[in-house]
């Protein structure tokens, strides 16, 4: 018979801080967080659910309903091993992975039907893949079938599997998960450790008796609609009824035979905002009928997370709402209890999908001074920041469309549907806007770091920041339009199209950005 309990075996991958790399189990991990620098998976998305599921473990063993309870825990330094090994021997067979009874994160009995819903979720090299699992399974191994069925439950992309029953996406599947990181694993638990007190309304109001974990609950997953029960509930939440059938090889080795995955719970529309404390919301105010009215902040493929930081650094007013696990650091930093010069470098990790498929799934790091989390004249000065890129940006492509009519004999502004998108299919293929952000998202980090220190006799910041990217914004501005423009100047025609958007676009970034410098006035008139 196949066993293979999650709590002892090694299955969690792990960098310890002299660099080696071991494999541990949930008790492991937890008892020994602050001699691991970090632990990691497949993709980011294993990486975001991994972590998710040590802080419901450590939610439900340490309660933390106020700051002077998380600053104990934060200044101990370690997680109490005997209250963790007391919880680990109580639910022991529930975390075992192939258990007859109660297999961890599965429904026991669940068995492929004919013509009926089974794939797995599996990657080797580059994206997920989709797989039918009435055809033979890659031969995952019981630990990696374990990391891959916690990816799963977070961040499955629905839709219809191979013809058969529709499936409704994972609870994370737009989102872009922000995880802040410590010197170390006990550090970066204890930094997501968010305030937990539902009687207060934290992280929201909700019955505290009824919030368990997933593998303490003794009613199987079903395929029905329902709120989460609590935070615990939400962070262990089934979105799929799963089986995983081990098998043997040759040389005795267990290993993933064959795999069944139905629907399971699924959450009414819109229910994530203020529940879920990993991720932005923005507030769409023009949204209809079905449509979210506060969606995920997510990965796109042309866009940088950082022309979003905000999202990170501070609510704000009702246009975009920071994750709960950064605002609490807010919290906790004006109480004194972490430092406002501490900087906090913030993983945000997800993948993005269109119509069932998976694009692609992404990464990113910033490092975020604390000082942010509580200064809002510090998020002001960022909001100025990125409206004035936005804005360049919007000069750039004004510019290039200048220079498309021209070359094109297309009067302004453009009278026909067709028209218009002949000049914007021109400028898109310049890739003008791409180098463009490329060129800013280092000195944009370097400007985060800077601005708090920027400050002048009345307590203002960015009086020399600023100045400094509007510098730097200029520049790369004109550096985009050139290097778009440069393959086109090779007759007189185009030469004097290019010429003349170019001087437009010096004189609206020169009005725009304020910067007194000299203009050569010959070159701007042609």
């Amino acid at each position: 018979m196949a066993a293979f309990n999650l709590i002892d075996e090694p299955w969690i991958p792990c960098t310890m801080l002299d660099g080696t790399q071991e494999h541990r189990g949930i008790q492991g991990v937890l008892v020994q967080a602050g001699s691991i620098k970090e632990i990691g998976g497949e993709s980011p998305p294993v990486v975001a659910a991994l972590h998710r599921l040590l802080l419901a473990v450590l939610h439900r063993n340490f309660d933390i309903a106020d700051s002077g309870v998380w600053d104990r825990l934060w200044k101990g330094g370690r997680f109490d091993i005997e209250e963790l090994n007391t919880y680990f021997k109580r639910w022991y067979g529930r975390f075992d992975l192939f258990d007859k009874e109660k297999p961890f994160y599965q429904v026991a009995g669940l068995a492929p039907t004919k013509g009926g819903p089974s794939h797995f979720l599996e990657d080797r090299s580059t994206l997920l893949t989709e797989l039918v699992a009435s055809n033979p399974v890659p031969e995952l191994s019981p630990a990696e079938s374990a990391r891959w069925l916690l990816g799963l439950m977070s961040f499955d992309v629905g839709g219809w599997k191979k013809g058969r029953v529709p499936t409704k996406a994972a609870m994370l599947y737009r989102g872009a998960v922000v995880l802040a990181r410590g010197d170390n694993l006990f550090q970066t638990l204890m930094l997501n450790l968010c305030h937990y007190a539902p009687r207060e309304g934290e992280p929201w109001d909700f019955d505290p008796g009824k919030d368990i974990p997933a593998w303490e609950r003794d009613v199987d997953t079903q395929p029905e609609e329902r709120m989460p029960d609590g935070y615990i509930d939400l962070l262990t939440w089934q979105s799929r009824r799963i089986r995983l059938e081990p098998g043997k090889t040759l040389d005795g080795s267990t290993v993933l035979q064959n795999v069944v995955i139905m629907n399971g719970y699924s959450t009414p529309d819109h229910t994530l905002h203020g529940k879920e404390t990993m991720v932005s919301f923005r507030h769409n105010r023009k949204a209809k009928g079905n449509q979210d009215p506060w969606p995920v902040v997510a990965f796109d493929e042309n866009r940088a997370l950082w022309r979003d930081s905000l999202a990170l650094l501070q609510s704000v007013d009702d246009h975009v709402t920071q994750p709960e696990t950064l605002r609490w650091l807010g919290d906790l930093a004006s109480e004194g209890i972490i430092p406002h010069s501490r900087i906090i470098p913030v993983d945000v990790l997800g993948l993005r999908s269109n119509q069932a498929k998976v694009l692609f799934w992404r990464h990113e790091r910033l490092s975020i001074p604390v000082v942010y989390l509580n200064d809002d004249a510090l998020a002001e000065r960022v909001q100025e920041a990125l409206k004035l890129t936005e804005t360049t940006e919007g000069l750039l492509k004004q510019a290039l469309e200048t220079m498309v009519r021209e070359l094109l004999g297309i009067g302004a502004p453009p009278n026909r549907p067709a028209e218009k998108d002949r000049i914007q299919e021109f400028v898109r293929h310049l890739g003008a806007e791409r180098t463009y952000w490329s060129r800013l998202e280092v000195p944009f980090k370097q400007l985060l770091a800077k601005l708090p220190e920027d400050r002048d006799e009345y307590g203002e910041y960015g009086e020399h920041s600023l100045a400094e990217w509007k510098t730097i914004l200029r520049s790369s501005v004109m550096d985009a339009f050139k290097k778009s423009t440069s393959a086109m100047a090779q007759s007189a025609r185009n030469f004097k199209a290019i010429a003349h958007a170019e001087g437009c676009l010096r004189r609206m970034t020169h009005r725009h950005l304020s910067i007194h410098q000299e203009i050569d006035e010959d070159e701007a008139e042609k």
